[in-house]
């Protein structure tokens, strides 16, 4: 005891137990931990990260034949976006949340297979809204498969493994995208059959589980206010009520309102530039068409070391 209270007085950081760390909910694990976790089909979702999150949002912009194109064209997919809801509540409504995830890779699919061909603006907008309604289709009954056949114990494990199997996709499909560089054909080729492969994965795995209860089941916490309402994106998910919506306008406050504001504004700045930031690359400082991805592909990948 003597000799374990000198060696406190002498190194003073023996005193304190520093936990393991961790983010809110255990939402992110440490890589070591999350092998116990993962499931068969999470394997389909990493491959739509790869396109979702990796190659298409170098892709689109820089294929799309001009800036103002680009703009209009990942404009056009992330609002399509919004249909995310509309798929949750009738996957809900008639139980088909694994029809609802297939029918989402399927329309993604079809509109990667299309999009390299030399088509106007008006085709390639049509597509871009359908890769907007087919992944938001797929990500919005994610979860679901999760909290359908495991305790609640194990959700934020497991959501959290199937997180961090998407962020790694993220990273290798920018990777992708700058190995092949301006080979745009070649890049949709490649992204089409991940999808097309992520599509048997999912019927395989997935076939048999049914889901009987309701979304806001699939919340690792209970909505609190407004959360009701705006969902929970980080889970992958929307939980879209009009009583939702009343709690959030009961509980604005003017300083948290000003916040909401600055925040949206920023989303917006960000997106635009990361949108049009590969193109000002290439056309201002003549550099090749493979950087902007791989250097998507670092900061993506320090980001998720810095999560770890």
């Amino acid at each position: 005891m003597e000799q374990a209270a000198d060696a406190s007085e002498r190194e003073p950081w023996r005193r304190f137990h520093l936990p393991a760390p961790h983010l809110p909910h255990g939402l992110v694990t440490f890589p070591r931990r999350l092998l116990p976790w993962i499931e068969p089909w999470f394997l389909a979702y990493a491959c739509l990260g790869v396109v979702q999150g990796g190659m298409l949002p170098v892709l689109l912009p820089l294929s799309a034949g001009g800036s103002t194109n680009a703009g209009v064209i990942v404009g056009v997919m992330n609002l399509a976006g919004l249909t995310a809801p509309f798929w949750g509540h009738l996957a809900d409504r008639r139980r088909l949340h694994r029809q609802v995830l297939l029918a989402g890779m399927l329309a993604a699919l079809a509109a990667l297979l299309f999009m390299p061909t030399g088509l106007g603006l008006p085709l390639k907008t049509m597509f871009a809204a359908v890769f907007g309604v087919g992944f938001a289709a797929a990500n919005t009954v994610a979860n679901m498969f999760i909290v359908e056949v495991r305790p609640p114990d194990e959700w934020d494990d497991r959501i959290g493994a199937l997180q961090a199997l998407s962020g790694l996709g993220q990273v290798v499909g920018l990777l992708l995208a700058g190995l092949i560089g301006g080979r745009y054909a070649l890049a949709f080729a490649v992204a089409a059959a991940l999808v097309a492969a992520s599509v048997p994965m999912a019927w395989l795995t997935l076939r048999g589980v049914q889901v009987p209860v309701r979304r806001d089941a699939a919340t690792a916490h209970p909505p609190v206010g407004g959360e009701g309402w705006a969902g929970s994106p980080q889970r992958m998910f929307h939980l879209p009520t009009w009583r939702g919506l009343g709690a959030l306008m009961q509980e604005l406050e003017m300083p948290f309102a000003r916040l909401l504001i600055v925040w949206f504004m920023a989303f917006i700045l960000i997106s635009a530039a990361l949108t049009m930031l590969p193109l000002a690359l290439i056309r201002v400082f003549g550099v090749s068409t493979s950087l902007p991805a791989t250097t998507y592909a670092f900061a993506a990948a320090s980001w998720r070391c810095i999560r770890l």
